[in-house]
C-alpha cells in the first residue's frame, strides 16, 4: 500500500508533518464553562472521548474559578482607565490548543510523560508572557485519537487589552514560532509548520495546500474531527440555553403587551426587555451560523475521511 504522494521535510510547497501547532480563542463565560467541562472531563462527554483511557490525562496545575479571572479582567480594564462597563458577551478566558503534525506526534510519544508535561508546561507558560496574560489552566488528553493539551489564559493582558488582539496575523504566526521554539527542546525533530503564503511562493499548486495525503488525512482527521464534533456540541448547549432565555423574556413582554395602560415604569421596563429580546435573538442567529459552519466543515471532514479510505482500499 502506498501514498498517493510522499513530502520530503525540504519540500517548501507541502505542510509539514514534523509540525506543532498552536491555536487560541476568546471564550464568554458561558462557553468557557462548556470548555472547562470538557478539558476536564466533568460530566457527560462525546463520544469519541474513550472513557477508559480518561484516567490517563494529566492536569498539570490547579482551576481558579471563573468568576475570579472575571473579576481580575475587569481590574486590569479599570486599571487601564477603561470605565465604560465590560459588555455581558465579552471574553473571560481565552483558549488553546497544541496540537502535532503525525511524525512529530511520533516525536513527541517518545520522550516521557514526566518530559512531555514540561515541554507543555514551558511552552503555555511563554505563550502567557507572550501574551502579557496568566496562565489558568494546563491539561493533557490521552483519551482522544492523539496526544494534545488544552490550555486557558485570562483574557485581558497587564495592560488591560483583550488577547482577541492577538489574533492578528503577525501575533498568531510568532506563536508558531515560540511552539516550535520550545519543542525543540525536548525533541529537535519537531519544526513550525509551513506558512500556505510561503508554500504557494514555493511553487505549490493551490488545491494542495488544501488537499494533504492520504497517510496525512488519516492522521489528521480524527482529531479534526473531534475538535468539530466537541464545537457543535458546545454550540448546541448555548443555543438551548439562548432558547429558554429568548423565551423567558417573550414571556415578560406579553404580560406587559396585554395590559390596557402601563405605568411609566412598565413602559421603560418594556423598551428594556425589547431591548434584550432583539440583543438575544441577534446572538442566536450569530451562533446558529456558526453551528452551520461547523457542521458543514464537520460533513467536508467525513467526506475526506471516506475518500482517503476508498483511495487506502485502491491502493491495496
Amino acid at each position: 500500500m502506498t501514498d498517493t504522494k510522499t513530502h520530503t521535510l525540504r519540500d517548501a510547497t507541502a505542510s509539514n508533518p514534523n509540525a506543532v501547532s498552536v491555536r487560541i480563542e476568546p471564550k464568554t463565560m458561558s462557553r468557557a464553562k462548556f470548555q472547562r467541562r470538557h478539558d476536564f472531563r466533568i460530566g457527560a462527554q462525546p463520544v469519541y472521548v474513550d472513557g477508559d483511557r480518561t484516567e490517563l490525562n494529566r492536569p498539570l496545575m490547579p482551576l481558579r474559578p471563573l468568576p475570579d479571572i472575571q473579576q481580575e479582567n475587569e481590574a486590569l480594564r479599570l486599571r487601564a482607565g477603561r470605565t465604560r462597563k465590560m459588555k455581558s458577551n465579552a471574553a473571560v478566558v481565552t483558549v488553546g490548543i497544541i496540537t502535532f503534525g503525525h511524525r512529530a506526534q511520533e516525536a513527541f510519544n517518545r520522550l516521557p510523560d514526566e518530559r512531555q508535561d514540561r515541554a507543555f508546561k514551558e511552552l503555555a507558560h511563554e505563550i502567557a508572557v507572550q501574551l502579557k496574560t496568566s496562565l489558568e489552566a494546563l491539561v493533557v488528553h490521552l483519551d482522544e485519537t492523539a496526544i494534545h493539551a488544552h490550555f486557558t489564559l485570562r483574557a485581558y493582558n497587564d495592560d488591560g487589552e483583550p488577547i482577541s488582539n492577538a489574533t492578528r496575523l503577525g501575533d498568531m504566526s510568532a506563536l508558531q514560532y515560540l511552539a516550535a521554539e520550545v519543542m525543540q527542546r525536548f525533541a529537535p525533530e519537531i519544526e513550525r509548520g509551513n506558512r500556505k503564503k510561503a508554500r504557494l511562493k514555493a511553487g505549490a499548486d493551490y488545491p494542495d495546500t488544501l488537499h494533504r495525503t492520504v497517510k496525512q488525512l488519516r492522521a489528521d482527521l480524527p482529531q479534526e474531527k473531534a475538535t468539530l464534533e466537541a464545537e457543535i456540541e458546545a454550540i448546541s448547549l448555548e443555543l438551548s440555553d439562548q432558547k429558554a432565555s429568548v423565551e423567558k423574556t417573550h414571556r415578560h413582554l406579553r404580560k406587559l403587551e396585554a395590559k390596557a395602560e402601563l405605568t411609566e415604569k412598565e413602559i421603560k421596563r418594556k423598551e428594556t426587555y425589547s431591548q434584550r429580546l432583539e440583543k438575544k435573538q441577534a446572538a442566536m442567529a450569530e451562533d446558529m451560523k456558526r453551528l452551520e459552519t461547523r457542521q458543514a466543515s464537520l460533513e467536508t471532514a467525513m467526506a475526506q475521511e471516506a475518500e482517503a479510505i476508498e483511495k487506502e482500499k485502491q491502493a491495496v
